[in-house]
């Protein structure tokens, strides 16, 4: 658990995120030094689109390998879930770097909601998915409500 320091602003303003640990290692990986919540949404964004691309890839190679009967549809689906998560990145990184954190969050919302339906295809305890779908809601939910967050009027 990453604890927000005295004199740490990336782990004060990520301890007001929806997940702190994961929004202050990000943005620690990225090298990012000030409190910017663009620019941690967009590293955010950033980790986001490599895990989705990561997903669709071990889920494509799930397909070539013949799965269990009992998966394959869902394999399928989220073969589809994914390609379009994967393209719905753009506009969500778009979103934040043109500051219009709601377009975003509503793309956010839909990849977040796809990984979510990917889970639900698979009958109770065979999704071989699980921590992905997770980690591409919580960094795609995460992203944009961050800066949304520290952009009020």
């Amino acid at each position: 658990m990453v604890v927000a320091q005295e004199g740490d602003p990336i782990a004060d303003m990520c301890s007001k995120a929806p997940f702190p640990d994961l929004c202050t290692s990000i943005a620690k990986a990225a090298g990012l030094k000030e409190a910017d919540a663009r620019k941690i949404g967009l590293a955010m964004v950033d980790k986001a689109h490599a895990k989705a691309i990561e997903t669709l890839n071990f889920i494509k190679q799930s397909l070539k390998q013949k799965p269990d009967p009992s998966i394959l549809k869902s394999l399928k689906d989220c073969s589809r879930f994914y390609d379009s998560v994967v393209i719905e990145m753009g506009p969500i990184r778009d979103g934040l770097e043109f500051g219009n954190p709601k377009f975003a969050e509503e793309y956010a919302t839909s990849c977040a909601t796809e990984a979510d339906y990917c889970e639900g295809s698979f009958p109770p305890s065979k999704s071989p998915l699980t921590d992905k779908n997770k980690a591409v809601q919580d960094l795609c939910s995460s992203s944009c409500v961050l800066y949304a967050l520290f952009n009020q009027p």
